[in-house]
This record gives structure tokens, C-alpha cells and sequence, in this order.
């Protein structure tokens, strides 16, 4: 399901991860996981497509970065999309950043689910925050809320070019911990200027990713990230290999 890291924040927070809602059970997971099984391999590539998943992506500049010669604010251009490959993030980034001479574009993370419909309702979710008005929940300060104001506000940003919208300089989700979330990806303490700014975007970058689960999470919607989801083929394939050894016995 979801990995370690995302569980352990999300209790920290309060929030709940996609595999803490009440679904139907699935079959149990392998006792011991595959984790040398190359998962390229033709076996894992055919449990993958037996599944027919698909993950939301969010893609953009790793920060915001100028709209021309002295722009002071500029812009943070940002794009949600719904993915069925399974290419490594680095692969998917270097076929967008080939583009971008000046600053790096690529993909943030994805969160894979167990169907493009999953994926579409999903990305809906995130791409219209559940609320239609975030006038509505103003003066409220729990988690869900904060969440929701933020991502109505990312929404209604300006928008760009070929699908991107500017979510602006200023973006952010308060209602998660940065430090928590600093504290998850190890982060040294910056000796710059240049190093505390890329810290920070990655921060915001990490907090997006697990409000994505959170909202998936919250409404029923089995996600995972990368890792996780890796893992939970890996178990199918186990469990088919050992059901064919079975078989022959």
C-alpha cells in the first residue's frame, strides 16, 4: 500500500493514508516479499498490465522561476495528469526536461490506483479540492480544511500554456508539518542561500505528494506511491509463482 514513510508522517499529522479506509479486503500480502525480483522482469511486466492501473502525475519547474528579464514574482507552473507507464520518474523527466534549456522540468511524484477510473476521480479530486467554494470553510483551522483552501486556491490559479496552471510563489500547504516532513526525507541543514531555497521546494513538493494520498485516502480510493506500489505486484507475482508450483506438485 502506501509506504512507510508516507504512514508513519500521516499518523504523526493525524491524516489517513489510502489503506486506512474501509474497503473489501484484499488477498493477503506475500509473507516474504520478492525484493530481489527484478521488477522488469516478463513476469512482473505481465502482472502490471493484468492489473491495468494508472497513477496520477504531477509534473513542473522543481520551484518558480521567472516569466521574462526582470519578473520579481514569476511563475510556478505545475500540470496534473493521469499516467499507465510504469517508467522509472527519472526516464518520464528526462522526455520533458529535453524541452527546458534553462530550468528543469520533470515529474514530481505519481500515485498509482488500481484503474483509470480510480486515477480519473482521483485527479478530479485534487484538480477541484472537493469544495467549490473555499469561502465556505473559512475560520476553520482542522487539517481537512487548511487542505482544501489551498488546493481550490492552486485551482483557480492562472492559467498557462499546454495544460500547466501557475499554482504562484507563495504555495504551500500548511496544514502539514514541514519539519515533520524534513525530518522523513533527512534533510542536512542548508549552508546557503541556493541550498535553504531548493530544501524548501522540495519540502512543498513532499507535502503535495501526501495530501494526494490523503485525499485519496479520505475518499476510498486504494493509492500508492511508487515504492508501494512496486511492492504490492511484486506480491502478485509470488503469489502466482507459488500457485504454479502448486499446480505441478
Amino acid at each position: 500500500m502506501t509506504s512507510h514513510a508516507v504512514k508513519t508522517l500521516a499518523n504523526k499529522l493525524g491524516l489517513k493514508t489510502a489503506d486506512q479506509v474501509q474497503r473489501p479486503a484484499p488477498k493477503p500480502p506475500a509473507a516474504e516479499p520478492a525484493k530481489t525480483r527484478d521488477r522488469r522482469s516478463p513476469e512482473w511486466r505481465k502482472a502490471f498490465s493484468d492489473l491495468t492501473p494508472a497513477a496520477v502525475y504531477v509534473c513542473g519547474h522543481e520551484a518558480p522561476v521567472p516569466r521574462s528579464f526582470a519578473d520579481n514574482r514569476g511563475v510556478w507552473p505545475v500540470k496534473i495528469g493521469i499516467t499507465t507507464r510504469w517508467e522509472p520518474l527519472d526516464t518520464l523527466s528526462k522526455e520533458m526536461d529535453r524541452h527546458h534549456p534553462v530550468h528543469w522540468m520533470g515529474m514530481w511524484f505519481r500515485t498509482w490506483t488500481l484503474s483509470g477510473e480510480d486515477a480519473g476521480n482521483l485527479a478530479f479530486l485534487v484538480a477541484n479540492a472537493i469544495s467549490a467554494d473555499p469561502a465556505g470553510t473559512q475560520g476553520y483551522k482542522d487539517p481537512v480544511s487548511q487542505l482544501h483552501q489551498e488546493i481550490v486556491r492552486w485551482v483557480r490559479a492562472d492559467k498557462l500554456r499546454k495544460g500547466f496552471v501557475d499554482i504562484g510563489e507563495g504555495f504551500d500547504l500548511p496544514a502539514i508539518d514541514g519539519a515533520e516532513v524534513r525530518k522523513r526525507l533527512n534533510m542536512p541543514q542548508p549552508v546557503d542561500q541556493e541550498e535553504y531555497r531548493a530544501q524548501y521546494y522540495e519540502v512543498i513538493r513532499s507535502k503535495l505528494e501526501l495530501a494526494v494520498h490523503h485525499l485519496a485516502g479520505d475518499n476510498c480510493i486504494q493509492a500508492w506511491d511508487d515504492e508501494g506500489f512496486a511492492a504490492h505486484v511484486d506480491g502478485l507475482v509470488m503469489r502466482r509463482a507459488q500457485r504454479a508450483v502448486g499446480g505441478r506438485s
